[in-house]
């Protein structure tokens, strides 16, 4: 006889032990979380939404409360309708309207206070009023106490941004020059590559200084062409601006040598030179008369050309005008300690290092190759690249240098820093 066998038992078996292990499970998983909850933290957004720095070409503003004030040392009337601020914020974004603000890129019309717009993480907002006003600049100094020489050069980091700016914004500079005069303008086209701060060209378009290299035909070495092409060029004098009717807006001449000064005499130095600059300042007095001394030509202290020049220098200093040192210049390396021109330098920066009255090294070449990680190498480099007319490129750069010097102190700039 057959036995029945009951067929549930082992399905009412699987499903208690099924049960089990979920049961288990749910003990285990709840002993390992500790009993707490799993999800991470929630950070809160950051409120933070504060300006704290503000500056505008270099000049640093007054942070107080949501107010902030700066007063920039430039000539009355000097256009701030494009200033660009430099700032450091704790907040996401800053706008002006709508406009967002990148720090030292970002241009603003501040003829009127501007409202700056901080925005926080938390999308709270906090708001900063900036004012800008142009300080009246101290009476220029008189002509005779500006003096552009090595120490111009040496003292080019020293000149504010602002007098740089004011330098482009109101001067219109016309220069008559051959090849040695050319040096200048090597120089002035280095640094304005290397920055566009240093930016030049013929009538100042797009902000850039406003310079009209060549403007006149020759050099002052060509008596009487030099005069009456400055005269030509500048029109006859308007009795009411001091400037020539003709180009209006000029209001600095600057003439260099190319060789001639030592072939002059005492005499001729005054009546070829000295006696019609100093009437066409007279006939201009609206516009500054930059006088220069002549390039080296290796002759020492004694030779001609030295003693022609410290006439230049002796008549400016005594009658209170403005020297661009051309010679003074390209006597000094970077250092300054040695008077290169006492050692028969020339113009192409030789000179004779040994007393046997012989050029022998190069003061320029051998400072540059003593100092490939200075400032001063690349721009030295450039000038040779792009030629430095009969001398080496850092002769250039220095007089480059020395000439924007000279432009700020014609803006304005009293030669503190």
């Amino acid at each position: 006889m057959l036995k029945m066998v009951n067929s549930k038992a082992p399905r009412q078996t699987i499903y208690f032990f099924g049960v089990f292990c979920l049961m288990l499970s749910v003990l285990l998983i709840s002993s390992c979380s500790g009993g707490g909850s799993s999800a991470p933290p929630i950070n809160p957004l950051s409120s933070a939404k504060d300006i704290t720095a503000f500056s505008i070409l270099g000049e640093s503003g007054t942070i107080t409360g949501n107010t902030i004030t700066l007063t920039l040392p430039l000539p009355n009337g000097t256009v701030v309708t494009a200033l660009v601020a430099t700032f450091t914020t704790t907040g996401e974004t800053v706008r002006v309207g709508a406009l967002i603000q990148v720090s030292g890129q970002t241009a603003n019309n501040f003829s009127n206070p501007v409202t700056y717009r901080v925005t926080a993480e938390d999308a709270s907002t906090k708001d900063y009023v900036v004012t800008v006003t142009v300080a009246p600049p101290p009476p220029p100094p008189p002509a005779g106490q500006i003096l552009a020489g090595h120490q111009a050069a040496a003292n080019f980091n020293a000149i504010p941004q602002a007098w740089i700016q004011a330098a482009r914004a109101n001067l219109h500079i016309a220069y008559g020059h051959t090849s040695h005069g050319s040096q200048i303008i090597t120089g002035m086209n280095a640094l304005a590559d290397a920055n566009n701060l240093y930016a030049w060209n013929d009538g100042g378009t797009g902000g850039a200084l406003d310079l009209r290299d060549g403007a006149m035909g020759g050099d002052v070495g060509y008596y009487p062409d030099w005069v009456n092409n400055t005269r030509s060029y500048l029109g006859p004098p308007n009795p009411n601006t001091g400037r020539g009717t003709t180009q209006a807006n000029v209001n600095v001449i600057i003439w260099s040598w190319c060789g001639q000064a030592s072939s002059k005499t005492r005499e001729t130095m005054i009546s070829e030179y000295l006696a019609p600059m100093t009437q066409l300042e007279a006939d201009y007095p609206g516009i500054k008369f930059v006088y220069m001394t002549g390039h080296l030509e290796g002759t020492g202290e004694n030779g001609d050309l030295n003693v022609r020049n410290q006439q230049i220098r002796d008549y400016c200093n005594a009658n209170n005008k403005i020297l661009f040192d051309f010679a003074d210049i390209e006597s000094y390396d970077p250092v300054g300690f040695v008077n290169y021109m006492l050692l028969q330098a020339n113009d192409n920066c030789d000179y004779d290092s040994n007393n046997d009255d012989n050029p022998d090294s190069n003061w320029a070449i051998n400072w540059v190759t003593a100092h490939p990680g200075d400032a001063l190498t690349p721009l030295a480099n450039h000038c040779d690249a792009n030629g430095c007319a009969h001398s080496q490129g850092l002769n250039c750069a220095l007089k480059g240098r020395a000439a924007w010097w000279l432009w700020a102190r014609l803006a304005g700039w009293n030669g503190n820093p």
